[in-house]
């Protein structure tokens, strides 16, 4: 068995749900669960219409609901044969109907709360799947929100494992057809079974926890790249695509910024080695990215794998001459913002100082994580133990990848160099020691003629040795 998912550009069209109508027939001989998401755009603008609901834009919303209409309807009539797709017409022109009501009740309301916006985006996969299930012959279609199910921490839907594999094996481990079609990123609450999903670019993890669930033979994304490249191409022109990497290469690469997949995707099938393969529905034939465990053959890649950045960072810093006094100071300092439910990624100063700890977080929670922080250490910065609590907004997180890159102890003193020479500064290292990365905060400002220098050098440098991917039709692994 194999999971296929396919995202928003992959489905978004005529010409690309044809194509992924060939990709999934070429699964013959093999069980393949595909999993979809929202037509290209669509959740985007799901959201938008809610928005212009709920500030009483009865006109504009009515006519972004009539365009959503259109655009399926000439989908349908694209993609359905003749003898199923009356009864495609009804079952996604229900669930337009009540989009409609859902756009209607938010108007009435004045707001647009979290259970209604969960609601609403839901549609998007929903009409999706039921498309797909019926352009794919023989297939049959699963509902997700039967057996994904979530839970609530720090204000966020979480994944509740331990309800959602029951439910999982319960649906799949009589299916003995061809193939399954799956709507990704909806989900249910497991406490009241109201409707929810895994955030934004979920569909990748619901592909993920299926894989994982059901033991599958591979994992393969399908997207509208070639797979991982060594930068953003957008803004490195040089950039490279990467055949294949670590688990945990692809783990740095898509926490730092690399948008490629959805980054909790990876730790499901990491668990129980299935590979990943990101391959391009626009250009199938090409060999993709293979994503697995190391398994010490002679072809795997070694060298650079890429430079990832996430812009929009702000370092807050401790300073003071009795840092050394504060009972527990660097994990106090991280887990205040950490039990508000604020991401943080601490760092060390560049140059080194004892009299200063810091950590990073993302700008639109800096304000909150120094609130917390001030509260953690009230007494000590009433006693002078802590002089001050800096804040310097406009960062940008940057992460080097590659395997073994981070033995070379010389490495971090080249890239300070590299920088340096060109006016650039590394404000702070990241104060987590890792074999495949290194990442480190300097200014927004100096972001991409850091990350061109830096690509460009490591590229020449520390190539990647290139790996061809298997065929997709031989199940090797």
């Amino acid at each position: 068995m194999k999971v296929l998912k396919f995202g928003g550009t992959s489905v978004g069209t005529i010409a690309s749900l044809t194509n992924v109508k060939a990709i999934v027939e070429g699964c013959r001989g093999e069980q393949a669960i595909v999993v979809v998401s929202a037509l290209g755009g669509l959740t985007d603008k799901l959201i938008a219409t809610s928005r212009l609901a709920a500030s009483g834009q009865t006109a504009e919303w009515r006519e972004s609901h009539s365009s959503m209409v259109g655009r399926h309807r000439e989908i349908i009539a694209a993609m359905i044969p003749d003898n199923r797709r009356s009864a495609v017409e009804n079952e996604v022109g229900a669930l337009l109907e009540s989009l409609a009501e859902e756009f209607s009740d938010i108007e009435k309301r004045g707001k647009v709360d979290t259970e209604a916006s969960d609601r609403v985006v839901s549609f998007g996969e929903r009409m999706s799947s039921v498309i797909v299930t019926n352009m794919l012959d023989d297939a049959v279609r699963f509902d997700s929100l039967d057996f994904i199910k979530t839970i609530t921490r720090y204000g966020r839907h979480a994944l509740d494992n331990d309800a959602s594999q029951p439910l999982i094996h319960a649906a799949f481990d009589n299916w003995d057809g061809a193939v399954a079609v799956v709507p990704g990123f909806i989900a249910r609450e497991s406490t009241d079974g109201h409707i929810t999903n895994l955030g934004r670019g979920g569909s990748d993890y619901t592909a993920a926890i299926l894989a994982a669930a059901l033991g599958a033979r591979v994992l393969e994304i399908w997207t509208d790249v070639d797979g991982f490249m060594t930068a953003d191409p957008r803004v490195i022109p040089t950039a490279e695509v990467v055949g294949s990497m670590s688990f945990v290469e692809a783990m740095d690469l898509c926490n730092f910024g690399a948008k490629v997949i959805y980054p909790p995707t990876i730790y499901p099938v990491f668990h129980k080695n299935i590979p990943i393969y990101i391959k391009n529905t626009f250009n199938a034939e090409a060999p993709g990215t293979r994503v697995a465990e190391r398994t010490g053959r002679a072809d795997e890649e070694g060298g650079f794998k890429g430079v990832s950045s996430t812009k929009g960072q702000c370092m807050i810093i401790l300073e003071g001459n009795l840092l050394q006094t504060v009972d527990s100071l660097e994990n106090r300092m991280l887990n205040a913002p950490g039990r508000e439910g604020i991401d943080v990624f601490p760092v060390n100063l560049y140059p080194y100082s004892a009299t200063t700890v810091a950590l990073s977080v993302k700008e639109d929670a800096a304000d909150r994580a120094v609130k917390t922080i001030r509260d953690e250490f009230s007494e000590e910065i009433e006693e002078g133990g802590i002089r001050e609590i800096k804040v310097m907004p406009g960062m940008a997180l940057v992460a080097v990848v590659g395997r073994d890159l981070m033995k070379d102890i010389s490495l971090r003193s080249r890239i300070f160099e590299l920088l340096s020479d060109n006016g650039m500064t590394i404000e702070a290292f990241s104060r987590e020691a890792s074999d495949t990365n290194l990442s480190f905060l300097i200014s927004g400002d100096s972001l991409q003629p850091a990350m061109r220098i830096i690509h460009d050098t490591m590229l020449a440098e520390c190539p990647s040795r290139p790996i061809a991917a298997p065929e997709r039709s031989v199940p090797e692994e």
